[in-house]
Parts: structure tokens; C-alpha cells; sequence
């Protein structure tokens, strides 16, 4: 007889001690990762900088670096790099949680996400309907920026080496300057 596993509830999650490394939980299974690499802490300021820069430009938005809880159903809650939420969706963001979709994500692969970067929260995010997906690979020294079209992410193109938001007012970022020394 097979035994079901068991799953996880946001309430569980949030009682599991402090230990340094972050907690997620995806359809109820608890995901672990260690701290990051420089070239992620690295990348992940270059970002926040612009970020910050586009938000005193346009007012239209509030920036939060992770992490930030994002919680999207009692058995899904993850968190990411960068969350950004447009002045009219800061209310979603209680305590130390965002309840729903954020307006804009950035998740940086370390090599021990990859797969649960590229997979398994793209998925996670599209069905949730996050609007903009942003995934640094900082070994391959790459963006894939993705824009909610239809139910489907679609790629953002970049126009000479420079990645323009969609979703986030005056957020462009140079591919050469994230990604320098790196």
C-alpha cells in the first residue's frame, strides 16, 4: 500500500526555525538552498541599483530584494530575488508577505536551482499570472527576460544589448554592465 507524502502548508513552513538557508514550498514539498555565490550577490545589486534608479524615475512602483515571501495558494509560497509591485498592488504586500502575483520577478540561478529556476518556478509563476519573469544565469553570463502573453511567457528581445521591462515603468538594464567582472 502506497502512503501518500505528506505536503507542507505555508503554516509549517513558517514555523521551521531559522537556519540561514531558505525555505520554500512548492505543491506542499519544502524546498531548501544555501546561500548564494558572489557572482550572484554581485549581479543581484547591479539589478537592485537599476531597479532603484527606474523607481526614483517614474514613482510607479515599489522594489523589494528578496527575500520577500510571495505566497501564491496555502501549498505555494517561494522566494525570490528581486519582487517588485506597482502602486496599485502594495496592498498584497502584509507583514512579511506578498499574498498573490507580483508585478515582477527575478530569480538569479545559482547551480543548485537551476532546474527549480528554469522549471519549476517559470511554471509556478506563469500559472500564477506574475506578469514579467526575469532569469540571470550569471555562469553563462545571460537574461532571459519573459513577459505573460496569452497564458504563456514569451521572451523579452533585447535591443542592443539592453533589456527594457514591460511591466515595470523605465526599468532597462545593460547586459554589459550587469553582467562586468562577472
Amino acid at each position: 500500500m502506497a502512503i501518500p507524502a505528506l505536503k507542507l502548508t505555508v503554516e509549517q513552513l513558517n514555523s521551521i526555525p531559522d537556519d540561514g538557508r531558505r525555505h520554500e514550498i512548492i505543491d506542499g514539498d519544502l524546498i531548501m538552498s544555501p546561500a548564494p555565490a558572489r557572482a550572484h550577490q554581485l549581479v543581484l545589486a547591479r539589478l537592485s541599483e537599476s531597479v532603484g534608479e527606474a523607481r526614483r524615475r517614474s514613482g510607479a512602483f515599489e522594489w523589494f530584494p528578496g527575500p520577500v515571501d510571495v505566497r501564491f495558494s496555502e501549498f505555494n509560497q517561494v522566494q525570490p530575488d528581486l519582487v517588485v509591485l506597482l502602486n496599485g498592488h502594495l496592498d498584497r504586500y502584509q507583514g512579511h508577505t506578498v499574498f498573490g502575483a507580483p508585478d515582477f520577478v527575478v530569480e538569479v540561478i545559482s547551480p543548485s536551482s537551476r532546474d527549480y529556476d528554469l522549471e519549476t518556478k517559470r511554471n509556478l509563476y506563469r500559472d500564477s499570472g506574475v506578469p514579467e519573469y526575469w532569469i540571470i544565469d550569471t555562469t553563462n553570463r545571460r537574461l532571459d527576460a519573459l513577459a505573460l502573453r496569452d497564458g504563456q511567457y514569451v521572451a523579452i528581445p533585447a535591443e542592443d544589448a539592453t533589456i527594457m521591462s514591460v511591466a515595470v515603468p523605465s526599468l532597462s538594464i545593460s547586459l554589459q554592465s550587469l553582467f562586468k567582472g562577472i
